[in-house]
């Protein structure tokens, strides 16, 4: 919302900054323009911050008449160029490039930028943006970031607030925030030149206790299908899951336009377009005539092939139902959550002499997959292991060879 605070001037209560707006006239093509922008001004070193009051505002505008325009560039200057500043170039950069799950290294920079404000200047993170500079940080600072964040405890929500789940935040989590952390400083170092020295450059990384994921056994599999099987919907999820070797996400978010059970020269029993996948890269993958005929019964109740019966729309995550069944097959210490079903596929398939090259192909972990491509051998192979994979589902999921319909599953 836009409030008013002098002439030409608002301020916006949602996003905390100045807006402005005036009249302008280019002088060498005599065009009037009235533009409404977010006032910024630029100082003495070079860098460009938001305007923090009406008379900064003001200034805005002077800037934007003399410099014939909005500025949009900002400078930043070697070892004075405000660390907040960096961030926000860092996060355009790295959108430029197309690097997954952006938000995520936004959040990491941010949490490291508040641990600076209670460090430096008691909390004030507005100080802290207007003030600290990437010349002012020491490897010293990495440290007791990393210690603090170990001393954060995780929290959840409930319907009274917020609960403490007895767990504080792993080493692995800190130190994929180191990583993109540590990528912003190669990123001034090397591309932005800000800094002659990285910070970074020589910090010991935390221990990570590696946690050896032991895939089901078939008899602890076959319980939890046969637990799975009384609700339709959600034992298809977890075949394709099993079968596939593809992430939760990617499942929940399936759309049917992009499920083609009809039969192609490539694909015999069609294939499934993978689009919202965490690598932001499409990957198709063959179905086997076991997941095709599931599929077919699978009732289209909305444009999601999981849909929630009581929003209409896509599930969230479905943790509560797969729990139950994981701690009622005896298996819930063996993995997390739906990621056990991937670490199977991949188990299985490499039991079963199944090049790493192609395992990594359908567990979509390499290059961009090649789709469409009439001449791909690895088309054929990944058919011929996706029906080998599904050869031990089949086994799984049928008593006897006299199933008639696919619906009777859910009473086995």
């Amino acid at each position: 919302m836009l409030k008013k605070v002098d002439k030409g001037i608002w301020f916006n209560t949602e996003t905390g900054h100045y807006q402005v707006r005036f009249t302008y006239k280019n002088y060498k093509t005599g065009e009037k323009t009235r533009p409404h922008l977010v006032a910024q001004i630029k100082l003495d070193d070079g860098t460009i911050r938001y305007a923090k009051d009406k008379e900064e505002a003001k200034l805005a505008i002077a800037q934007y008449i003399t410099n014939g325009g909005p500025i949009e560039v900002i400078v930043l200057k070697e070892n004075t160029a405000l660390l907040s500043l960096c961030i926000e170039e860092y996060i355009k950069y790295c959108c430029t490039l197309g690097k997954a799950r952006t938000d995520l290294i936004n959040n990491y920079c941010e949490y490291f930028l508040k641990f600076l404000a209670e460090y430096y200047y008691k909390g004030d993170i507005e100080k802290t943006k207007r003030l600290l500079t990437v010349g002012t940080l020491v490897p010293n600072d990495f440290y007791n970031y990393m210690a603090y964040r170990q001393r954060c405890k995780i929290m959840t929500k409930t319907k009274t607030g917020e609960k403490w789940t007895g767990r504080y935040v792993s080493n692995a989590t800190i130190a994929r925030e180191m990583n993109s952390i540590k990528g912003l400083f190669r990123y001034l170092k090397q591309v932005a030149k800000v800094i002659k020295e990285n910070p970074c450059e020589g910090l010991e990384d935390l221990q990570i206790e590696a946690k050896v994921k032991q895939p089901p056994t078939l008899e602890q599999e076959r319980k939890i299908m046969e637990l799975a099987s009384s609700d339709f919907d959600f034992f298809v999820m977890l075949i394709i899951l099993d079968t596939l070797g593809v992430r939760k996400g990617e499942v929940l978010n399936l759309l049917w336009e992009n499920v083609h059970l009809e039969m192609t020269p490539i694909f015999p029993f069609g294939f499934i377009d993978f689009v919202k996948r965490k690598n932001r890269k499409n990957l198709r993958l063959p179905l086997s005539a076991e997941l095709q005929k599931l599929l077919k019964e699978l009732p289209k109740v909305s444009n999601y092939v999981f849909t929630n019966p009581k929003t209409g729309t896509k599930y969230t995550n479905r943790y509560r139902k797969l729990n139950r069944i994981l701690e009622a097959a005896g298996v819930k210490e063996l993995g997390v959550g739906y990621h056990i079903f991937r670490h199977n596929t991949a188990a299985n398939l490499e039991s079963n002499g199944v090049e790493v090259s192609v395992i990594k192909d359908i567990l979509g972990n390499s290059s961009n997959v090649v789709l469409n491509n009439y001449l791909n051998q690895g088309v054929k192979r990944k058919q011929e292991v996706i029906d080998l994979n599904s050869q031990r589902i089949k086994k799984l999921t049928t008593k006897c060879n006299n199933i008639k319909s696919v619906q009777e599953l859910s009473k086995i």
